[in-house]
């Protein structure tokens, strides 16, 4: 029984390697590939992290930096090699001589060949050596706006954050053309009466709003000093508005106390840089009367006068004080215009007189015995309202300011005048101030002036001021 199942064995064996088929040999070396390959894949990748991650935390040793001097040699890393029967890695790149990429090792019996890695581009052998190459890098430091060499200031570009061109660096701004008073002293300087008028008023500091209000200037320059004042402005809106916006800063402009939207027109110009003045609404038997404005005048009380100078007061805010258009019979009259002359002056406003004659005693001389802020002019511009009129008269004043004083002659001394010029709102006057303005920029002997600088302040006066001296510091 046990030979024959022997034979039968035998017998059977050479039958079942005939039938046998090369399908599981082949699935395991299949398998064994693909381990084979899955660890070389994986054991590539983590080189390759670790290699990349390494070179984004560090700069490579092997690159120059700004400021160091590379030594002439260095020696060149070993390449690396694979173990026979292993996976074959491309060497290491030189250190700082550049080389073509080595070509990848040849493959070894039972080994996988893999593409060989992308090989870093050397830095004295720039990537596409034979094409036209810039004279300058794409990248490079931006010299500094400040530094004194100047000479790469017409390519410095600099960029913004988010890698647009930045915007030109802002010019300094411009010193203030007045006083930015706290809150608390503004406030202090209008009194609101029973009746909802807000009147300007010295505040309990001291601050006089011929003084608050008035444009900054400088002292110092040129002894020669002029200026210019727009008067009746308001009446006309686009000329209101050119002159607003289109003259010097210096010019200063009174408006009429009848304009709509007055207050609005003031802040505007004070905006723009101008000292503002209200016109004072005086009787004038051959001119016509102002919009809604009841004017001061001799035939009626002292009481009734006052009444309607408060209201032209209540029109606006922020006005240094008010220009008497002309002589007149209020001006020529000190029983009509002491107590109108009272109130500016206990309002602490300034006043400025238009008037041609020599002498002109009443409005100076109660200026001078209550101490307010005073200046007088004789020059009309524009009494002819055509540009070529205006421009004679505006070269004319400058040269009278430029030339020195009698007596100064030959001892090299400049011009120490002053004065002051008015003109209505006209097209023509508008244009003509704005051509002399440029000009007066290259005459260095005379400075252009607001009207405060061409103020006087007497004794009653100075002793006002002198209770400011520490406010005006500020």
């Amino acid at each position: 029984m046990a030979a024959r199942e022997a034979g039968d064995y035998h017998y059977n064996l050479p039958a079942i390697r005939e039938d046998r088929r090369p399908g599981g040999v082949m699935v395991a070396y299949g398998v064994t590939i693909a381990l084979v390959v899955g660890a070389a894949a994986l054991a590539f990748g983590f080189l390759g992290a670790e290699e990349r991650g390494a070179t984004l935390r560090t700069p490579p040793a092997n690159l120059p930096t700004p400021g160091m001097t590379m030594p002439p040699q260095q020696a060149q890393a070993p390449a690396a090699t694979a173990p026979k029967g292993g996976l074959t890695l491309p060497s290491s790149p030189p250190a700082t001589k550049a080389a073509p990429p080595p070509s990848a090792p040849a493959q070894q019996a039972g080994s996988l060949k893999l593409p060989p890695r992308p090989q870093p581009q050397s830095v004295a052998n720039p990537p596409n050596a034979g094409l036209a190459q810039p004279e300058k890098p794409l990248i490079q430091a931006l010299p500094d706006p400040a530094s004194p060499d100047r000479r790469n200031a017409s390519v410095w570009k600099p960029l913004a954050s988010n890698g647009l061109p930045a915007p030109p660096p802002e010019k300094p701004a411009p010193p203030p053309s007045f006083r930015a008073l706290p809150p608390v002293d503004t406030t202090e300087m209008i009194e609101v009466t029973a009746d909802g008028l807000r009147l300007p008023k010295i505040s309990p500091a001291g601050w006089m709003p011929w003084i608050a209000y008035a444009r900054r200037y400088t002292p110092d320059g040129p002894g020669g000093r002029v200026g210019l004042m727009m008067i009746n402005v308001g009446a006309n809106e686009p000329l209101m508005k050119r002159a607003i916006e289109e003259l010097p800063g210096e010019v200063s402009l009174a408006f009429l106390p009848g304009t709509p939207d007055l207050n609005k027109w003031l802040q505007r110009a004070r905006d723009y840089g101008h000292e503002v003045y209200l016109m004072l609404p005086v009787e004038d038997p051959g001119g016509p009367a102002e919009r809604g404005i009841r004017p001061i005048e001799t035939s009626v009380d002292a009481s009734e006068n006052l009444k309607r100078l408060r209201a032209t007061m209540a029109k606006g805010e922020g006005y240094v004080g008010f220009v008497i258009p002309f002589p007149g019979p209020v001006s020529q009259s000190e029983a009509t215009f002491r107590p109108i002359m009272k109130e500016i002056s206990e309002r602490g406003l300034g006043v400025v007189e238009i008037n041609a004659a020599q002498n002109a005693p009443v409005v100076y001389r109660l200026t001078v015995e209550m101490g307010v802020g005073y200046a007088r002019n004789s020059s009309v511009l524009d009494y002819k309202a055509d540009r070529q009129n205006i421009d004679e008269n505006l070269d004319r004043m400058t040269r009278w300011v430029a030339e020195p004083p009698a007596g100064a002659q030959g001892q090299g001394k400049r011009g120490v005048r002053h004065a002051f010029g008015v003109v209505q709102p006209n097209a023509a006057a508008i244009d003509a101030i704005i051509d002399w303005s440029n000009k007066l920029a290259n005459t260095p002997d005379v400075a252009f002036l607001p009207i405060i600088g061409h103020f006087e302040c007497r004794e009653a006066c100075m002793m006002r001021v002198r209770r400011l001296q520490a406010l005006l510091r500020q």
